[in-house]
């Protein structure tokens, strides 16, 4: 068997191309060994509320994923923001960094950026529901920085990329997600989902 991994041998296109066909693929899915599989963690339902903490993450995880569907209760333009908490306590100095780039049907690209400010970006609410995902990296890892990317649109057609991070080495174990505005509050049908990218190892014995 010229690789080693879980389930049946796949029956290669042309030789040792590694190839896994569906079966071999769902097998290793439901083994929990598939490379790149997700694994959630929660799903958070913010209505009513200006703001809503994740549970203590797992620390088995050095990517995790959110996928969100968020909206806000009034059609004033409004951020999409938040905050990291290391070992249970909130993090609210300025220590974080982030870049956006935005763009909407109607205006031309802009591109905002700090080195110091107290939050994250997640994208912009327009009155309409966004939708995006971001990933963490190593937010367990107390020898590394943690940080983040993301991509959202809006209801509107605007889009917004960007990435940043937190400026100090730390195990960060919950995620604040937030309005940037304390008088706006999360709409019905608002949904972040939280996973955890799992890394699978598949030795080649070539």
């Amino acid at each position: 068997m010229p690789y080693g991994y879980l389930g049946e041998q796949p029956k290669q296109s042309k030789s040792n191309s590694g190839v896994f066909n569906s079966v071999d693929a769902l097998d290793l899915l439901e083994d929990g060994a598939w490379g790149g599989s997700l694994e959630h963690i929660e799903t958070l339902t913010p209505s009513s509320v200006n703001s809503i903490n994740s549970s203590v993450l797992p620390t088995n995880y050095n990517i995790i994923k959110i996928i969100y569907t968020v909206n806000v209760d009034s059609a004033t333009a409004n951020v999409f923001r938040l905050n990291f908490f290391e070992s249970g306590v909130e993090e609210t100095g300025n220590v974080y960094h982030y870049a956006q780039l935005s763009c909407s049907p109607t205006s031309n690209p802009g591109v905002s950026a700090t080195n110091s400010s107290d939050d994250l970006y997640l994208g912009n609410f327009n009155g309409l529901a966004s939708n995006g995902h971001a990933y963490f990296y190593n937010l367990s890892d107390d020898t590394k920085y943690s940080t983040y990317s993301y991509h959202v649109t809006d209801g509107e057609g605007a889009y917004y990329f960007g990435s940043g991070g937190l400026l100090q080495k730390s195990t960060v174990d919950q995620i604040k997600f937030r309005n940037a505005s304390a008088t706006k509050v999360f709409t019905s049908g608002s949904e972040i989902k939280i996973y955890g990218v799992k890394e699978i190892w598949v030795i080649y014995d070539c």
